[in-house]
């Protein structure tokens, strides 16, 4: 079993075992820490067990358009429209009201950076 415990603004997160979307999770993390190169990282390992997981296109939009790699953010962008066609920042930051709305601030302006309709 592995296990990773990440320090993360106020709190500690304890993530058990390996999957898609705790590595989704640690890409996030590192987002809101501002390792974008670090959430490039986990996002991809995220995307390497599962392509068909949406928010790790999120992440990796958003890391990408923080770096000013526009043409990668831009490509994730494309995959995941694809995937989800009429996703819009509302609709991601609608699920994600309850869930520390201020800490997923920095994803959702990466993605507006990137280009996805805001409503």
């Amino acid at each position: 079993m592995v296990l990773i415990v990440v320090v993360v603004l106020d709190g500690l997160v304890q993530i058990n075992g390996d999957s898609v979307a705790k590595r989704a999770i640690l890409s996030m993390i590192a987002i809101i820490r501002g390792d974008f190169e670090s959430a490039i990282a986990w996002g991809s390992r995220s995307l390497a067990l599962n392509d068909k997981f949406d928010p790790t296109y999120w992440m990796l939009i958003a890391a990408n358009a923080h770096l000013g790699r526009m043409g990668a953010a831009a490509d994730f962008l494309a995959r995941l429209r694809e995937r989800a066609p009429g996703v819009t920042c509302a609709r991601i930051h609608a699920g994600q009201a309850a869930k520390y709305p201020e800490r997923f601030r920095p994803v959702l302006d990466g993605l507006r950076l990137a280009g996805l309709d805001l409503a």
